[in-house]
């Protein structure tokens, strides 16, 4: 593990930061189990394959994580940011994340805050750009949406240039990780998609996202068609809140259960067709 610079804050002398490896998975698995969140050892994983991950830790244990994921060349997510409960307010969260950012000043990033993160992200630069709902709940029988299908590998090259148009980065990495281990459902016009969701194993139950539409019905088709598959099971669906998905979505049976904040540092381009996060942790 190679150590990185300490930043210039307060943070306990007995506390270091290091690059995120395969050997802190389990510690990063209990870590957030500590804190509520519902992440596995598998999704943990997919995020050390796709993005650059730093570790604080004592001579025994991780203590705290960040990671930070690049799309592209000009595009970055913040996210995992967790510290023990017992260390926040010591400076451990501020020396994570900046270490986590990218050296490159002109890149611009983007994260998802909860209500006590979000301070500590206003000292790093990071401004107020809305709002993502957390929406969860046990949906029955749905009817099954005509207008979608089943994507298949030949699709990927398309579905990848769409994620880019409405994500405003490259996430060819994450597409291609959701093709090997993700339902994903397309609108299709003859050789043309329009729109596409992907639907996943997550905690406890079902994730739906992303979801890329042109229109509210088509996303509202889409989404329909993946809880098709899971008829009472539990799902999580993380929507822009300008969506104006929520209201059906209630109706459905899904219920609001948080509502954290969308920040931004730097140009983050913002697509109103893209109405549904892959997940907090990668927008």
């Amino acid at each position: 593990m190679s150590l990185l610079t300490q930043c210039e804050c307060k943070m306990p002398a007995h506390i270091q930061i290091v690059d995120f490896t395969s050997d802190h998975l389990e510690a990063a698995v209990s870590l957030s189990v500590s804190v509520g969140w519902p992440h596995q050892r598998k999704d943990w994983a997919m995020l050390l394959d796709l993005s650059h991950g730093v570790v604080a830790c004592t001579e025994d244990r991780i203590v705290g994580t960040a990671f930070r994921t690049d799309f592209g060349a000009d595009q970055s997510c913040i996210n995992m940011v967790i510290v023990d409960q017992n260390l926040r307010g010591t400076g451990v969260g501020y020396a994570l994340t900046s270490a986590a950012l990218h050296p490159d000043d002109n890149r611009a990033h983007r994260l998802v805050a909860t209500r006590l993160g979000k301070p500590l992200y206003q000292k790093l630069g990071f401004t107020v750009a809305g709002h993502v709902l957390q929406m969860m709940g046990t949906v029955g029988s749905v009817p099954l949406a005509q207008s979608i299908s089943d994507a298949t590998h030949g699709d990927l090259r398309l579905v990848r240039a769409l994620d880019t148009q409405a994500f405003g980065g490259d996430r060819t990495g994450l597409i291609n990780w959701l093709f090997e281990h993700s339902q994903i459902a397309v609108t299709r016009t003859d050789e043309h998609i329009s729109g596409y969701a992907a639907l996943r194993r997550f905690g406890p139950g079902y994730v739906i996202g992303p979801v890329v539409a042109n229109t509210l019905e088509a996303a509202q088709n889409l989404i329909l068609y993946l809880l098709h598959r899971v008829p009472r099971h539990i799902v999580r669906i993380d929507i822009q809140e300008e969506s104006g998905l929520a209201p059906w979505l209630e109706n459905l049976g899904l219920m609001t259960v948080d509502r954290p904040t969308v920040m931004t540092r730097g140009l983050v381009h913002l697509n109103p067709t893209y109405c549904a996060l892959f997940s907090q942790a990668l927008s």
